[in-house]
Order: structure tokens, then sequence, then C-alpha cells
């Protein structure tokens, strides 16, 4: 026979398993709050891609260059 786990067990398990993934999900959003990178534009009439801008921080001052 296998021993299976009680209910209380179970219960426990999901909520470590939640946990757990709550916080790789915060860690991974907080790890991408900043602008810095390359973005692609779109063009609003037609939804396609027109270009890329550059964002840089430096001192705490973003700027971005086409």
């Amino acid at each position: 026979m296998r021993n299976h786990p009680d209910a209380t067990t179970t219960r426990t398990l999901l909520r470590a398993g939640m946990f757990a993934a709550v916080m790789l999900a915060s860690a991974s959003a907080l790890a991408q709050a900043t602008p810095s990178g390359n973005w692609k534009t779109i063009d609003d009439t037609t939804g396609k891609p027109r270009g890329l801008v550059e964002i840089t921080e430096k001192n705490g001052v973003y700027s971005g260059r086409w």
C-alpha cells in the first residue's frame, strides 16, 4: 500500500510552492524595472516597427537617442 499525504501536508506543500513562484516572479519583475536598454518603436497607424531607441542612464539621468 502507498502512503498518501494528509490534507494538511498537501495544503502546506501547495502554499510553499505558490510562495516560491511569487518570489521568483517578483525578482524577475524587479530585475527589469529600469527603462534602460534598446526599445523598438511601432508606427501607430500601420502597427509596423519604425526604428530603435537606445535609453541609457548615467548618474541617475536617463537619455535616449534614435
